[in-house]
């Protein structure tokens, strides 16, 4: 037996896990008021929050009133300051944020709870062109297929970098790049750019008589010339000092195979690889 004390005052005594003589449209009224905080709810009932709970499970009026009102709408700002910031930032709710100083996750706060800044939230997309697209999750593409591929080529094929001067996420350029050709085309430009740039400070180091920039050079481009590091495999046994009883086809493959290490050797220059 728990003692438990009514809303009307009264302190009366029942069994554990039985819930109070209360009403559900009563709960539900003040699930209502409390915006569908149990605790809140229970407090003006005189009960538990497992009661209020039990009821949210038993009856189904309960349980509507608690999806309807599932959190507290935001009060920070009015509906009319968060519409004008997201029409200022184009409908991009992380610049909304900065303009008002807030974090992005208050300003879809406001997206679901009011329809004025809903509405000018989606008139803010369709003045910049992205009506009817959706990306990953049913998001809404923040930029244009033009605008991702400027910046690619801007940071010069550095998707991290192209995201930093987007002001979005490594994730969102990696989506463009799936969903757009241009954009694709932009990413293998800024590589060729960048390749041609090192080749010719490659060449520049070349001209200046850097000898790790020659000896790089003549390894990778030279190998048609005998300019390459790997070599023939060298026998451990040389010829002149086999025993006699190794067989002959033994004897005359390690010969062939000195033969030619030497003629090799005979056409290289001194000081390479």
């Amino acid at each position: 037996m728990t003692e438990k004390q009514t809303a009307d005052g009264r302190t009366g005594k029942r069994r554990a896990g039985v819930h109070l003589g209360l009403s559900p449209e009563r709960v539900a009224a003040a699930l209502r008021r409390a915006h569908g905080s149990q605790r809140e709810a229970a407090r003006a009932l005189g009960c538990g929050e497992t009661t209020v709970g039990y009821y949210r499970k038993r009856y189904p009026t309960v349980a509507a009133a608690f999806r309807s009102k599932s959190a507290r709408p935001p009060g920070r700002f009015t509906a009319a300051q968060v519409a004008d910031a997201l029409r200022r930032a184009s409908g991009v709710k992380s610049r909304a944020a900065a303009l008002l100083g807030c974090c992005e996750r208050l300003i879809g706060k406001y997206i679901r709870w009011y329809p004025s800044v809903r509405r000018a939230y989606g008139q803010a997309w369709r003045g910049r062109g992205h009506s009817g697209r959706l990306g990953r999750g049913g998001r809404y593409l923040r930029f244009t297929a033009e605008e991702v591929a400027a910046a690619l080529l801007q940071a010069k094929g550095n998707r991290e970098e192209a995201a930093r001067k987007l002001d979005c996420r490594l994730e969102t350029v990696n989506l463009y790049l799936q969903r757009y050709r241009v954009v694709r085309a932009a990413l293998q430009e800024a590589r060729e750019v960048r390749l041609d740039h090192v080749e010719s400070k490659l060449a520049d180091a070349v001209d200046a008589g850097e000898w790790r920039a020659v000896s790089f050079v003549l390894v990778h481009l030279g190998k048609e010339r005998g300019y390459d590091r790997k070599r023939p495999l060298q026998p451990r046994v040389r010829p002149s000092s086999m025993p006699r009883d190794f067989p002959k086809r033994v004897r005359e493959t390690y010969a062939r195979l000195a033969a030619k290490e030497a003629k090799e050797q005979q056409g290289k220059p001194r000081g390479l690889p």
